[in-house]
């Protein structure tokens, strides 16, 4: 359970990396002690303590944080699912969801009781974006309304912000392309930029790639490389694109490599690594791999065995410190 919260204390976070007493602070939901913290350190003129400030007020005053959570729909129907998984697994998915729960629950009283001085944090942030800090315009983009937030994010990303690069690719994929050429062409570049340095870019641009998405022509094989690199960064979200490829595209995994994939983002859910949505992808990984074992012979899911070893050897620490779960 450790890991669940700090897993879900550096999705409030974003990639804002803290002081390691104001990150166990705000593991342990203690958000006034944090949050006094965060602004002595602000005052002396830390902008990484800025934009966490301004993330951890953001969150207790709009309800939940800028990265969206799992829903209670998702845990109902992950207990409901959970129902035909082994005892073991039943009992360890129903514990994780009664835990989040109190923690959402914590969470909500902590920040009735922490005081932020709204205008002394907006004007900081503003002070350090105008100064050229990426990340406070990056995290002025995250607050913004809708017409500023994308000049925001731009400024951002032409700094080199990859968080900043990413929400703008996003931001322009949710966009009619069709009928503005400059936004293809803007997608394209900050898609590419995005995928050089960030797992959910890489999967971003490969869905674009499998989906034309209006600026990539189609381009499975390429689509699949990055995936499965995603994938091996611990980027949950990349496995679904992965396994649409046709079987009859010869850029499509085998299902070995499918079953082993898998079972690499399953040891990462259960270190606890992706936090409140440990419930859903535990049912999810567990039908997967069901299914998938099913279409192997049994000398395949002995190759599918020591390819799953050879993936957490060569890739698992990787993943565990991208994802702060080392």
């Amino acid at each position: 359970m450790a890991r669940l919260r700090l897993a879900d204390t550096h999705r409030l976070l974003g990639d804002i990396g803290v002081s390691a007493d104001v990150l166990a602070l705000l593991a342990e939901q203690r958000l006034a002690e944090a949050a006094r913290a965060l602004d002595t350190q602000a005052r002396a003129n830390d902008r990484t303590a800025v934009v966490a400030l301004a993330r951890l007020a953001h969150a207790c005053t709009s309800g939940a944080p800028d990265t969206p959570g799992a829903t209670e729909s998702d845990f109902s129907h992950a207990a409901q699912r959970a129902r035909d998984l082994s005892t073991e697994a039943r009992l360890r998915i129903e514990a994780s969801i009664t835990f989040i729960r109190e923690r959402r629950a914590t969470m909500k009283k902590a920040c009735a009781d922490t005081r932020f001085d709204a205008q002394a944090i907006a004007d900081r942030l503003r002070r350090a974006a105008a100064a050229g800090d990426e990340m406070s315009l990056w995290e002025l983009g995250n607050e913004a309304s809708a017409e500023a937030q994308r000049k925001h994010w731009t400024s951002a990303a032409m700094l080199g912000y990859v968080p900043a690069q990413v929400s703008l690719a996003q931001s322009l994929m949710s966009e009619n392309l069709d009928n503005d050429p400059r936004l293809r062409d803007q997608l394209s570049f900050w898609l590419t930029s995005a995928a050089r340095q960030s797992p959910r870019g890489k999967t971003m641009l490969a869905e674009c790639m499998l989906n034309g998405c209006g600026v990539k022509p189609p381009d499975g094989s390429t689509a699949a490389s990055l995936l499965e690199e995603a994938v091996l960064s611990g980027t949950a979200e990349a496995l679904a694109p992965l396994q649409s490829i046709g079987g009859d595209d010869p850029a499509a995994p085998t299902d070995a490599q499918l079953f082993s994939l898998n079972a690499f983002l399953q040891r990462l859910n259960e270190r606890g690594c992706y936090g409140e949505f440990y419930p859903g992808y535990a049912v999810n990984s567990h039908e997967n791999q069901q299914q998938l074992a099913l279409r192997l012979s049994p000398s395949g899911l002995e190759e599918a065995q020591r390819l799953t070893d050879g993936y957490w050897r060569d890739h698992g620490a990787q993943a565990l410190s991208t994802l702060h779960c080392n």
